[in-house]
């Protein structure tokens, strides 16, 4: 096709959308199916007054694993279209949400994927802008930085960023118009960032400076010094803060911390967190055949075994009454919880994901349903007998 504008459009719609993940002012977040299938992948749209077209051309030939994969960028009449890796995991945001702030031992890990993914960048001289918990992805105990939509390469002859973009609270100061941002400013976004994971509070809230002067000394001492409000106070690189935090976390005293450490698995935290539909169909699209085929052959077996309960259900109801059928229906729901927590066994999706001891796991998932169920029987059969008797007198 020789118009590329149209080639463009044609490429663009041949991506189906499983839905938006986020919508800013800096552009729309999408998760997609590429044309041909495979793995899911993100697909930004930028506003082309805000598309840093340059930065994501030095993008695109960066590999690290801290760092999503750029797989193709096009250009439509009022947009810049970036298509990259997906990653899948927590955010750092919805760790602290679960856990609550983090110990030392298990904010470092998170700070070195971070510190890494900026130095890289840094190295292509691309400024990221907009670290914060909801762009940290955490997977398997490390930790990966996403979302480069309002990157840009550095300019040091400009006196500052001609768009003042950024979270607030995470954002340097010079990224509102004070200065012109540099490596320095990530490094800013950084500390801020630990701030927030070993105090589980924002750095726009109330009480957060309260939450920072409690820290250990050399937490503190390092933090403030990435979060200097004058650029050159502050480290002058990633590598260089990360090294301060490491010397900070083996210098401040180890406490039991009464969160889950992020390398480990805990079933206990993982017991009750809900799955959704499309979570299962996303980890079902981004499974190998024979994970699919087992999930096939699961699905064909809970079927033909569901369809049993549910006739034993009716010939309850035939037998012995309503509250006899309910008892049947509470089975088939809890067999119905079981089947879907196998599936995602097999996936190694939802609460499976990253968790080796995952049959540990899976038995914990499964107790209180089962007791729950067995606590529907007994108080279903206590009520016919009550019944029972009463019509029998």
């Amino acid at each position: 096709m020789d118009d590329p504008v149209l080639a463009a459009l044609e490429r663009d719609e041949s991506y189906r959308i499983v839905r938006v993940l986020a919508e800013k002012p800096s552009g729309r977040t999408e998760l997609v199916v590429p044309p041909a299938g495979g793995p899911l992948l993100v697909r930004k749209r930028i506003p082309i007054a805000l598309a840093n077209v340059d930065a994501w051309a030095l993008l695109a030939v960066i590999s690290d694993p801290h760092l999503p994969r750029v797989i193709e960028t096009y250009r439509l009449p009022d947009q810049f279209v970036v298509v990259c890796e997906y990653v899948e995991g927590e955010s750092a945001a919805d760790l602290i949400a679960r856990f609550g702030a983090l110990a030392p031992e298990q904010v470092l890990p998170i700070i070195e994927g971070v510190c890494t993914a900026a130095g890289v960048l840094h190295a292509y001289g691309i400024i990221h802008r907009d670290i914060t918990p909801t762009n940290v992805i955490v997977r398997g105990g490390e930790a990966h930085l996403i979302d480069l939509g309002i990157a840009r390469v550095g300019d040091m002859t400009a006196r500052h960023d001609t768009t003042r973009l950024g979270t607030w609270g995470f954002a340097a100061p010079e990224q509102y118009g004070f200065a012109q941002t540099d490596a320095r400013s990530d490094v800013y976004s950084i500390g801020c960032l630990a701030a927030f994971l070993l105090t589980g509070v924002r750095p726009d809230a109330e009480g957060f400076d309260d939450a920072v002067a409690v820290l250990a000394d050399p937490l503190r001492t390092c933090i403030d010094k990435a979060r200097s409000f004058e650029p050159s106070a502050r480290y002058a690189s990633a590598a260089e803060l990360l090294m301060a935090f490491r010397e900070a976390c083996v210098r401040t005293p180890t406490i039991v911390a009464q969160t889950v450490p992020v390398t480990s698995d805990e079933p206990d935290r993982f017991a009750f967190r809900l799955i959704t539909f499309q979570e299962i169909v996303e980890a079902f699209q981004r499974a190998s055949w024979a994970k699919r085929l087992g999930s096939g052959i699961l699905a064909l077996s809970f079927i033909a075994f569901d369809s049993g309960m549910f006739s034993a259900s009716f010939e309850m109801l035939a037998r012995d009454g309503f509250f006899a059928f309910l008892a049947g229906i509470a089975f088939t729901l809890f067999f119905t919880w079981l089947f879907i927590d196998i599936v995602l066994l097999v996936l190694g999706a939802g609460p499976y994901a990253g968790n080796p001891p995952r049959l540990r796991i899976l038995a914990r998932r499964c107790v209180v349903p089962l007791l729950a169920c067995l606590f529907a029987m007994i108080l279903f059969g206590f009520i016919v007998q009550l019944l029972s008797g009463a019509q029998g007198s």
